[in-house]
């Protein structure tokens, strides 16, 4: 088991590689300085060979002294050895590179071959004990030249290793000084190399990312109180006007239907606040089959009293039959918000236009109202929980700043696409069913 270290393991396995490398070109170079050698002694021993039988052995099968007196010499400077003997097997005559006895011209010190004439048997051969020598002292100093090679590379791999790590160690430590109350820090690339400058750019969006999460969280708790305390305290303001001194009946009749406006409110915010965190922590609720038309229609009947109190007209446009797979009760929730805003932040007397339309396997919703304003540059933050646009400041319609964070948790919870648009003093949400 490799120590969890990466310089470490790269330092062993770049180790690994140079062995195996240079244990097959030491193995290879041996062998073939091997058969080489074998080849050089036994090409010589073929032509020294061939050499006697065309100048030192007459026609009628004597041996030409002369001649093998002259080779003799030429024969010894080339490590060659010659012994005769007889057909009987008596020695006539040997010629040895070095003070040997004939006997000892045996496989595997000697490489030997055989000249076989009518009068004689002659036997030609070369020392390989000596080569095989000098062939083991270069293969020992190969060898060792190669652990003297593979120590060095296995140090430079250790430092280079080290070397090219290094940024990580550095952003490690940049990383240590980032904390949950300190996530403006931003980490500055130790080198210039692509790969650490792309890590980088990749850790520091994270942090951007994660900083505006916790923004976010830090102003829902900070909205959530403030919108939790409002309520509470004109409830127990109302309570505590009510007791302060006896009252009539119709006094405290008013006192208990502000109280009950009051719990009333802080009951739907505290059941939005719940459903917010259980899309964002369960499971989505089982599929079903259904009518987009017959849903909305249903839920423009029971928001009848809604915008006919604000003199709204409505305008809808239905393709002919709009049937959806998905969990009806997220999409009557997500259509009932939108309505509700659309009629709540709509001027009195204008128009609200609801259109359906099928589009390949998804159905497409357009809900379409006008704006008591035309400044509508923060329209990509209305999604955010308790966020107030200037619509919803200036026509307070008793919303609690949740709805199209429900909307948005729906749509994502479902990967349905939700998408606010503003033109002028028109908006137009548009929610892909899929």
């Amino acid at each position: 088991m490799f120590p969890n270290s990466i310089r470490v393991r790269l330092t062993f396995l770049f180790s690994m590689v140079v062995a195996f490398l240079l244990i097959g070109a030491c193995g290879g170079l041996i062998i073939f300085a091997h058969r080489s050698a074998i080849g050089d002694l036994k090409r010589q021993l073929h032509f020294a060979k061939l050499k006697i039988i065309r100048e030192m052995i007459k026609p009628n099968g004597e041996i030409d002294q002369d001649e093998m007196r002259e080779d003799s010499y030429g024969f010894a400077t080339e490590g060659i050895s010659l012994v005769i003997y007889t057909k009987s097997g008596k020695l006539v005559t040997k010629y040895l590179s070095a003070r040997e006895d004939p006997a000892v011209m045996k496989p595997p010190a000697w490489l030997v071959t055989s000249i076989i004439s009518s009068r004689y048997n002659m036997i030609v051969g070369i020392r390989w004990s000596n080569t095989q020598k000098i062939l083991d002292t270069k293969s020992r100093l190969l060898i060792s030249f190669s652990l003297l090679v593979l120590i060095i590379a296995t140090i430079g791999a250790w430092f280079l290793t080290g070397n090219t790590l290094s940024p990580i160690g550095e952003l490690a430590r940049q990383a240590g000084n980032v904390s949950a109350d300190n996530l403006s820090i931003r980490l500055h690339a130790p080198s210039n190399d692509t790969e650490v400058v792309e890590l980088v750019q990749t850790l520091n969006g994270l942090l951007g990312r994660i900083a505006q999460t916790a923004s976010m969280r830090q102003r829902f708790y900070a909205a959530a109180s403030h919108e939790l305390r409002t309520p509470l305290q004109a409830l127990s303001g109302h309570l505590e006007l009510a007791l302060n001194r006896p009252r009539s009946k119709e006094e405290y009749i008013q006192a208990l239907e502000e109280a009950q406006i009051q719990s009333h409110r802080l009951t739907t915010l505290v059941r939005d606040l719940l459903l917010l965190n259980r899309m964002e922590t369960s499971d989505l609720p089982e599929k079903e089959t259904f009518s987009l038309n017959e849903l909305c229609d249903g839920l423009l009947s029971t928001l009848e009293p809604m915008y006919t109190k604000r003199n709204i007209t409505l305008e809808t446009h239905y393709d002919r039959s709009t049937i959806c797979t998905a969990p009806s009760s997220y999409a009557e929730m997500l259509i009932r918000n939108l309505l509700e805003n659309a009629f709540r932040y709509s001027p009195e007397g204008s128009t609200v236009k609801v259109r359906l339309v099928k589009h390949g396997a998804s159905a497409i919703l357009e809900i379409e109202n006008k704006s008591v304003s035309e400044q509508h540059s923060d329209i990509d933050r209305w999604t955010e929980p308790f966020y107030r646009h200037d619509a919803a400041r200036t026509n307070d319609g008793g919303g609690n700043g949740l709805g199209l964070a429900i909307c948005a948790s729906i749509s994502e919870a479902c990967g349905w696409t939700l998408k606010l648009k503003a033109h002028k003093d028109t908006i137009v949400a548009t929610v892909e069913i899929a």
